[in-house]
């Protein structure tokens, strides 16, 4: 049927986007709905109506994993051959997304790209949806993405939606037909309507395949009205469409003559019978709940068959198809033997081009199979699975499945893959805040490479040593470990070792001879650069500069070192390494006095990260801070976690950060010997590995509270200025640094015209603790005029709501949704959803209902009432 229903309001919507794309302004468009409900044909109609200058079309299947880049394949048809090669080889992503974007450029504009089906995109396509979706907005391209809106789908797709800019992103979803539409249809086919769209529900597909049906009735499901058509096949025809459902999204009419060398009328028939359309060289279902409906039917012999001689179909073929789709065909096949020598080499094509979360599934493929596998074999692929789990941040996956691997490779007795495997076990260890495992297993690296010659092994044993050292700031030894593995990697030739190691001690180094530490980090990044390790050399170097230079308190190297790290690990599916990266980029920005973005940005860390992580830490220990600093409720809360995930560790690097958090807490509780219990927790730890900084705020808040003064002469400048009474100079030193609530505490120390500057300060940051105080101190010292501070609306904000968070109560209040509230303030639903859950908690309520109830009896929101 060709009708288009209820769908005019749709339609303008699309049309009047792709207009404003036109005039150079381009964006994305997200079209959702449930399976079936009309999103291709609305879409097919809009691409028919729109007339583009330039359509570029591609679409997702639902393989049993998916292949890296599907639909970019089915768009580099019209794109040159240039990038269909690139696609073809191995070449890394960043280069490919540039060479795709500059593509479009050259198109005839405007350009109207289409990906359907997104709900079944690798992740290597939908880190390609982010790149685009950032950089459209001056360029006369809309991206028109498909999608469906269940929740399993949209648990892949919030991410990579929520990473979208905002203002350049429409939303549209595809609703049911009404009663009427559903009688209109029918009426046009001549049939009775009358029950139709309660069986439907007015689902598009259901109503056209229930009206399609030829026997009167009206079918109790859609998988009856479709075997039902599909019934009155010929047997011969039938077999074509057994074949073709046993292919997701389209088969090509080559393999069909492969497997079952049908005569043209069985392809006929499936055409007239409505079940299949042609499309070039290929056939396809209507709809993949057709294809369902048909492939659910096959015995299990009858679909393990047509596996089976598909698989050996399309390993004949002249042009090959890609290692996903032999691999979905060899499951379904059941032939194990050919899913061990495909799954594996689909992984490395899988994790070559950055889809690590595909390149995992596929190894798991295998390991399902592992009976059939030698230890060695066995041992190697879950040694490579748990790379791939570990940089998709699954620790839970990763550490299971390495410590099989070296049991394993215990039994086989062979010393350099201990070695190796021992190395890559400390990294998710660390992650997981296991330090002291990780530290045992680096050891025993070390002493398993000193039975062996000198060589790799050792070089990898001593680069993973100078790692740990590193992180536990021990840098004298970590600096010793690392400079005998650049000697070997040197030595020996071995690039990405030596990358590692000179990353290790610029790291190291940065604490305490900045010049030369970034000097090696650049070195480090330029070795990294030409590695073929899928981008995680750059992306940890990068992370080193950013978290080491936050750590040092120089705000302007991490923040830059911070957005590259973040937009290149993303780009690359680097999960691990960019949730770290945005946890401290949180931090610097709770620093430099950017609050609503900080806590934006922990909010989401602390959703997005598992529990028990050096990620979740990070962002923690902004959100503390953050809290504590504006008055805002929950802080001890998270103050309380962050201190058990660091003792987990048992490191300086995360004990200090929380004993400082909490210290500062306590200051604010007026609790001076707790603040000293937090500082003596962890003091004679930083004081042993000589820290500035650590032993600087340490030493801060021990003088504060009423102790000993003991300012080593290593400690951070600003610190030991304001203990020294040199006020003047400490607040010149934080502002230096670009830390407003320093230089305001700074401040408070001095004169009278020293505390109003730092009351402007501390007002314009809503750092009400430390004002109140402030103000306090100044009325009792006789100082009059003391400003007021934030205006009389402001101060009866009682609850300590931002604007933003004002706005949101608003629109709460007039019963808005979270995705509608983010609609109309042009922000992500995600970035909603944080701003809530803060409203929710700063009101003490658990409910929404609850949370408006309570803000307009404090005054926030007028009453409803009438007068």
């Amino acid at each position: 049927m060709s009708m288009l229903l209820e769908r005019d309001d749709l339609l303008a919507a699309l049309a009047a986007r792709f207009a404003l794309a036109a005039t150079g302004h381009g964006g994305t468009v997200l079209v959702s709905g449930e399976p079936g409900i009309g999103k291709t044909a609305l879409v097919e109609r809009f691409m028919r109506d729109a007339a583009p200058r330039s359509l570029l079309w591609g679409a997702c299947e639902a393989l049993s994993t998916p292949r890296p880049f599907g639909p970019v394949h089915d768009l580099a048809r019209d794109l040159g051959p240039a990038l269909r090669t690139m696609l073809a080889g191995q070449a890394d992503r960043g280069p490919l997304f540039a060479a795709l974007r500059d593509a479009l450029a050259r198109l005839p504009a405007p350009v109207l790209l289409v990906i359907e089906d997104l709900h079944w995109a690798d992740a290597a396509t939908l880190d390609l949806v982010k790149f685009l979706g950032r950089r459209l907005a001056r360029d006369a391209v809309l991206m028109l993405l498909t999608h469906r809106d269940d929740e399993g789908a949209m648990a892949l797709l919030r991410p990579v939606f929520a990473d979208l800019p905002p203002a350049g992103v429409t939303r549209l979803a595809v609703p049911s037909l009404s009663p009427a539409a559903v009688q209109h249809m029918a009426a046009a086919v001549q049939r009775d309507g009358h029950g139709v769209h309660a069986t439907t529900g007015g689902n598009a597909f259901f109503v056209t395949q229930v009206l399609a049906d030829a026997g009167g009735g009206v079918p109790a499901t859609v998988r009856d009205a479709v075997l039902g058509r599909a019934a009155q096949l010929s047997p011969s025809a039938r077999q074509v469409l057994d074949l073709a459902a046993t292919v997701p999204r389209a088969i090509e009419l080559s393999l069909i003559d492969a497997v079952l060398s049908p005569d043209d009328a069985d392809v006929d028939a499936c055409l007239l019978a409505g079940l299949l359309v042609a499309d070039g060289s290929t056939l396809r279902f209507r709809h993949e709940l057709a294809r369902v409906a048909v492939e659910q039917a096959l015995l299990p012999t009858r679909a393990r068959s047509l596996h089976a001689r598909s698989l050996a179909a399309l390993q004949q073929a002249a042009a090959p198809p890609s290692l996903a789709r032999l691999v979905h065909h060899a499951l379904l096949a059941g032939d194990s033997d050919a899913v061990l020598r495909l799954a594996p080499q689909a992984a490395r094509e899988a994790a070559a081009r950055g889809a690590r979360r595909e390149a995992a599934a596929h190894c798991r493929s295998a390991l399902a199979l592992a009976d059939r596998l030698t230890h060695t074999d066995h041992a190697t692929l879950l040694d490579t699975y748990a790379t791939h789990c570990f940089e998709l941040n699954d620790l839970a996956a990763a550490i299971p499945a390495r410590e099989a691997a070296l049991a394993l490779f215990e039994k086989t007795g062979d010393l350099p893959r201990l070695v190796e495997t021992l190395a890559a076990h400390t990294m998710p260890l660390v992650r997981a805040l296991r330090n002291a495992e990780a530290d045992a297993a680096s050891r025993r690296a070390i002493e398993l490479a000193h039975r062996l010659p000198p060589g790799p092994p050792l070089a990898l044993a001593c680069a993973t040593e100078s790692y740990l050292r590193m992180l536990n700031r021990d840098l004298d030894d970590a600096v010793a470990w690392g400079e005998q593995a650049i000697a070997l990697a040197r030595r020996f030739e071995l690039p990405q070792i030596l990358a590692g190691a000179l990353k290790t001690v610029g790291a190291a180094l940065l604490f305490v001879d900045a010049a030369r530490g970034r000097a090696l980090l650049q070195q480090s990044l330029g070795i990294a650069r030409t590695l073929d390790d899928g981008g995680a050399g750059v992306a940890e170097a990068l992370l080193m500069l950013g978290t080491a230079s936050g750590e040092v308190h120089e705000f302007e190297a991490a923040d830059r070192a911070l957005a590259d790290g973040i937009a290149f690990a993303r780009e690359r599916d680097l999960d691990r390494l960019a949730g770290y990266m945005e946890a401290w980029r949180s931090l610097c920005d709770m620093y430099q006095g950017r609050w609503e973005l900080a806590g934006e940005r922990a909010h989401a860390a602390v959703q997005r990260e598992a529990a028990g992580s050096t990620n979740r830490l990070m962002a923690l220990v902004a959100l503390a801070r953050l809290r504590n600093r504006r008055g805002d409720p929950g802080a001890q809360q998270v103050l309380d976690e962050a201190l058990a995930l660091a003792r987990q560790s048992g490191t300086l690097q995360r004990l200090a950060p929380v004993h400082c958090a909490r210290a500062e807490a306590a200051w604010h509780a007026q609790q001076p010997a707790t603040v000293l219990q937090e500082v003596d927790a962890v003091f004679a730890l930083a004081a042993a590995h000589r820290h500035p900084w650590f032993i600087g705020e340490l030493a801060f808040w021990r003088w504060r509270a009423g102790g000993e003064a003991v300012v080593p002469p290593y400690c951070a400048a600003p610190h030991a200025l304001q203990i020294a009474g040199r006020w003047r100079e400490a607040a010149a030193a934080w502002r230096e640094r670009g830390c407003p609530y320093e230089e305001a505490r700074a401040l408070a120390d001095g004169d009278e015209a020293a505390q109003r500057d730092a009351l402007a300060l501390l007002d314009r940051l809503g750092a009400r603790p430390l004002a109140e105080q402030l103000r306090a101190g100044m009325r009792a010292a006789g100082i009059v005029a003391v400003p007021r501070g934030p205006r009389p609306a402001t101060r009866r904000n009682a609850a300590g709501l931002t604007a933003r968070e004002l706005q949101i109560l608003a629109l709460i209040a007039e019963g808005l949704r979270n995705a509608e509230i983010a609609a109309r303030l042009s922000r992500s639903t995600r970035t909603i959803d944080h701003h809530v859950e803060a409203i929710l908690a700063k009101l003490g309520t658990p409910s929404r209902a609850e949370a408006t109830a309570a803000a307009r009896a404090l005054g926030l929101l007028a009453d409803p009432r009438p007068n």
